[in-house]
């Protein structure tokens, strides 16, 4: 669909009442619709859940969670213009409630998915064309890959790649392109909050494979619609979004990707499932980290916390470690409040709540005891770093001028980002049941660490 359009628009169950208007979209800034009058019944409420619309071409819109940026201060007209911004759009339906839009399939377009997928089904024969004849012959064959499941029925998910041509011609010119898609099948979730949650954590994944900002270009989704005749056509539409990342995008180098698809042959089933059975509590984490890596703050100090709140995150949750073991605890707790005065037992149980959680000291020891990325050659001394991390954190968190001489700045605060950055990959690595020795091989062609070996080298070099 091309933009801008003009169409008419009106708020659900109201058709009749529609007021003529102008649409465009974009990724960057997402669906922006001018309207020649306001809505009749919207009143001087700013947000409208739904808004549909016709396009002069036919096509039915419907635009969610639209808010009102831009009205006349009095009505000096009979008319009153005004604009509504909205994140999301679909087109190719109009939905009176959020309740309507349910999905039996979507297809989603990524662009780094076909370098991460790495496969083809071109032949080229042109050994002729260098062999000095007249008439040269060149051979192109195509034959389209099968489907490829990564992911089938676990809680009613499957993810399948598909594959299939498109074919371009001109007057001396003729173009075979390979198109890639993921189609996703929801049998028990199927609202557009289930498909996009989905969608996320997909983009999650191939976040951390690329090592680029994954983010998916388009989406055609089909309708569900269980009541149709056998027969009927399916109701196919476009989902147009706002991304909350506006990062640039970079082509990604297939050289640093810490792992294609052929790399985890074999594995893909195991590891989508892992990925997607702990996806409700990797999200929180996964948030913070790529939301840090990908839009990045200014204020290197903030990078710094937001990832080892990352990372003690992850470790609160990835294990049930606790200082004391339970039932020590419980009595060790009960001893110091039976010894307490009675009128501070209440603030002092408050205060006890998280006392048998680990340190973030403690929990830094063990993920860099997993690790087998981070050696002696890029971080030489580990206990000098945990304690450089654990000081940093408490500096920043509480400003205590103690520990204000052993708060980190230029290459030493960044050589700890990178360490937390290594250490949050391999975690990740590890949750989707990958063999060490492929979480060994994998971390290590990270961007990641040939930067610490070479911030290490910086700050030996500056002694500081």
């Amino acid at each position: 669909m091309k933009f801008p359009c003009h169409g008419h628009f009106w708020l659900p169950g109201s058709p009749d009442k529609s007021v003529f208007g102008t649409l465009t979209f974009t990724r960057r800034d997402g669906a922006d619709l001018w309207l020649a009058d306001e809505l009749p019944g919207i009143g001087d409420v700013p947000e409208a859940d739904i808004i549909l619309g016709q396009t002069a071409g036919g096509t039915y819109l419907t635009l969610l969670y639209a808010i009102r940026t831009a009205a006349p201060l009095f009505r000096l007209t009979p008319t009153f213009p005004c604009s509504y911004h909205a994140p999301l759009l679909i087109t190719g339906a109009a939905f009176d409630t959020e309740a309507d839009l349910r999905f039996s399939l979507w297809q989603i377009r990524i662009p780094e998915l076909k370098p991460w997928v790495g496969k083809d089904g071109f032949e080229v024969e042109a050994s002729e064309v260098f062999t000095g004849r007249d008439c040269p012959a060149v051979q192109i064959k195509y034959r389209t890959p099968e489907k490829h499941e990564i992911l089938s029925d676990t809680d009613g998910l499957d993810l399948t790649l598909k594959f299939w041509p498109l074919l371009q011609s001109g007057p001396d010119v003729w173009i075979v392109r390979q198109d890639i898609c993921l189609e996703v099948r929801q049998t028990y979730r199927d609202t557009l909050e289930d498909y996009m949650q989905t969608a996320t954590r997909f983009e999650h994944l191939l976040t951390l494979a690329t090592g680029s900002l994954v983010r998916t270009g388009s989406i055609k989704a089909v309708v569900r619609t269980e009541d149709a005749d056998a027969g009927a056509q399916p109701i196919i539409v476009d989902i147009l979004y706002q991304p909350i990342r506006n990062a640039p995008r970079r082509n990604p180098r297939t050289d640093e990707f810490l792992f294609k698809l052929q790399d985890i042959a074999g594995l893909e089933q195991d590891c989508f499932r892992n990925w997607f059975a702990k996806a409700e509590w990797l999200d929180p984490i996964c948030a913070i980290y790529f939301g840090t890596l990908y839009n990045p703050s200014k204020y290197l100090d903030f990078n710094f916390l937001a990832l080892v709140q990352a990372v003690e995150a992850y470790h609160r949750r990835a294990s049930d470690e606790t200082d004391q073991p339970p039932v020590k605890h419980e009595a060790r707790i009960k001893a110091i409040l039976d010894a307490a005065p009675p009128a501070h037992r209440d603030w002092l149980d408050q205060k006890l709540t998280y006392s048998n959680e680990l340190s973030l000291r403690r929990r830094l020891k063990l993920l860099f005891k997993q690790s087998s990325t981070l050696r002696e050659d890029s971080v030489p001394d580990r206990k000098a770093m945990i304690s450089a991390i654990y000081d940093n954190r408490n500096y920043l968190t509480h400003y205590n001028p103690a520990l204000k001489g052993r708060a980190a700045t230029g290459a030493r605060l960044l050589l700890m980002v990178e360490v937390l950055k290594l250490l949050l990959q391999e975690s990740f690595l590890r949750e989707l049941g990958l063999p060490e020795t492929k979480i060994t091989e994998f971390a290590s062609r990270s961007r990641t660490v040939r930067m610490i070996r070479h911030l290490n080298s910086r700050v030996a070099t500056a002694g500081v």
